[in-house]
């Protein structure tokens, strides 16, 4: 689940608005992840950001989320603050299920798509932030993702329900700092740093 940071601040003109959009399109298209799975994924626009679900695979979340954010870095450079892209991520791999939506169009839910927005939503501005069960099962296929995955402990949901999720972050993307939503405990409790 992607969305870009800030988008609905009330003194940004829907044209700035409108190019943002345009601009994190062309840099999700612009991804080798994205570009090399074509027909193994699923796509729902969100309007200032998007639902990527992908069939074939765990790890294609995560190195398109990886992709995405050196993408919008080379975007962002020759930028000014107000045009800069900032966007968020959060993944997790679970049940999507299409379903039609009263036009009939197709459309998507499930709990894979509920909770990596849930996820998302803790984000701050480049973060990356994955559930523990994706995290921990893409721990298990490779060594490289431990060195990139760091929990972040005690984070507060919808209906209350707290979660451990995972921070990426690395040479050239995610964020480091501790996002600054739904942390249960003070950010200077040894349970709130990865």
């Amino acid at each position: 689940f992607i969305d870009i940071v800030g988008l609905s601040d009330p003194t940004m003109s829907t044209d700035t608005q409108t190019s943002k959009i345009k601009a994190l399109n062309k840099c999700i298209e612009n991804c080798k992840t994205f570009s090399n799975e074509t027909g193994q994924k699923l796509i729902l626009p969100t309007g200032d950001g998007m639902v990527i679900g992908f069939v074939g695979g765990l790890t294609q979340p995560l190195d398109l989320a990886i992709d995405l954010q050196k993408e919008i870095e080379v975007y962002n450079s020759d930028k000014v603050d107000l045009d800069k892209v900032n966007a968020r991520i959060g993944c997790h791999s679970g049940n999507v299920f299409q379903v039609e939506d009263i036009l009939g169009n197709l459309n998507l839910w499930g709990p894979g798509i509920i909770l990596a927005r849930r996820v998302m939503d803790i984000g701050d501005g480049g973060h990356i932030l994955i559930t523990s069960d994706m995290a921990e099962s893409l721990m298990e296929i490779s060594p490289k993702y431990k060195e990139i995955l760091h929990p972040l402990h005690d984070y507060k949901i919808k209906h209350e329900q707290k979660i451990l999720i995972y921070s990426a972050h690395g040479d050239g993307f995610g964020n480091e700092k501790l996002p600054s939503k739904g942390l249960v405990y003070p950010k200077d409790n040894p349970l709130s740093s990865g």
